[in-house]
């Protein structure tokens, strides 16, 4: 009798730890909660039973308590890179690295392509009813999976770093009912930034912005005309070259990270570099002309890629490697030449005072009756 009943218990007991999921070690990857920061949001479906009943069996639906769940941000859970956007459910799903992803299902729409870094607590879409018309929700599960295809997905029990732990506890439906409210302050303030520079200046001199902030503890990176991952995150006091980025029109993207891998974005500009000079000035036919006659030089005007075109410096003699400081804004000149012959010589400068060559632009023969 004693031996029937010590079987039916290991029977019993082996029937209930097949009835629960066991959640299988995971990345030490923390997570936040992907709903909007300092918004409170409740589990309508927790974990087991339900549809969530599968490898899916640790899984969360949450609705907006204050406001409307279609259209709501929906944010990165942790740093990682999209790995799938599959529009018909409206499924995205985020691989975090070391066999970790979070799915984000019923998402009206994405607002990130596959292939693209994430940045923990970035928006990634906005919460939707897409394959389940009539009941919005944020359907959200972090899972481990093997491969490149993400093969033998396991839904993991989650701890959300906003100070929410929610382990396995057993029955159906597991926290149903719980409110989350997303940290309003996750994200670190922006990184700062030192420079003489002014936005929306052109600049002919090199010049170094430096980036720093009290709260960006754990590095910075920055790119011109477009946002830095995490791959190029240097130290918290990083010079940054306004020459490194070539002529032209520039903005700066900067991005810190705090402690916690948090991040935020500033950014500076647009800001100009141009150290290049105007084209040189095209030679026009040679004059000849009466003493006497005032005489009107007009010429193709020079091309300056950066600045633009402030004017022409003159040079009216006959030393043919002249120069002067006689200036004129507009691609013309009136004068009234000497008897002889003159060379003209026109030197170009943009609004920065880069210059271009000094050229001969005609010869001037004043012809005796």
């Amino acid at each position: 009798m004693f031996k029937q009943l010590r079987f039916l218990a290991l029977c019993a007991a082996v029937l209930l730890t097949l009835a629960t999921p066991a959640s299988p070690a995971r990345a030490a990857t923390e997570l936040w909660l992907p709903t909007p920061a300092g918004a409170t949001w409740k589990i309508i479906q927790g974990y087991g039973c339900g549809t969530h009943d599968a490898w899916d069996h640790y899984s969360l639906d949450l609705v907006a308590t204050d406001g409307a769940t279609i259209g709501a941000p929906v944010r990165a859970a942790a740093a990682g890179e999209v790995f799938v956007w599959v529009a018909g459910s409206g499924t995205l799903i985020i691989n975090h690295g070391g066999g970790l992803y979070t799915q984000y299902t019923h998402l009206q729409r994405a607002l990130v392509s596959p292939g693209a870094r994430i940045e923990r607590g970035q928006q990634i879409g906005e919460a939707g009813e897409r394959a389940t018309r009539g009941n919005p929700h944020l359907h959200f599960t972090a899972f481990t999976a093997e491969g490149g295809g993400a093969r033998n997905r396991r839904s993991v029990a989650v701890t959300f770093a906003d100070g929410y732990p929610l382990p396995e506890i057993g029955g159906c439906n597991q926290y149903g009912g719980t409110r989350l409210t997303a940290a309003a302050g996750a994200a670190p303030e922006p990184p700062g930034l030192s420079t003489a520079a002014e936005p929306g200046r052109w600049y002919r001199e090199d010049l170094t912005l430096r980036a720093a902030s009290g709260s960006i503890t754990g590095g910075i990176a920055f790119a011109w005309n477009r946002e830095p991952g995490n791959a190029e995150r240097t130290g918290t006091d990083t010079p940054i070259s306004l020459a490194a980025a070539g002529e032209g029109q520039h903005t700066l993207y900067v991005r810190g990270w705090d402690a916690h891998g948090r991040s935020a974005l500033t950014t500076f500009g647009p800001i100009g570099y141009d150290i290049r000079g105007p084209s040189d000035v095209a030679r026009i036919e040679p004059v000849r002309t009466r003493p006497g006659s005032p005489l009107t030089l007009v010429w193709a005007a020079a091309q300056d890629a950066g600045v633009g075109i402030a004017g022409y410096r003159i040079y009216v003699g006959t030393d043919a490697a002249g120069t002067g400081d006689w200036f004129t804004e507009a691609p013309t000149l009136t004068l009234m030449p000497a008897a002889g012959t003159s060379l003209v010589r026109v030197q170009p400068v943009d609004t920065l005072g880069n210059t271009g060559a000094w050229t001969t632009l005609t010869d001037i023969v004043v012809v005796t009756p």
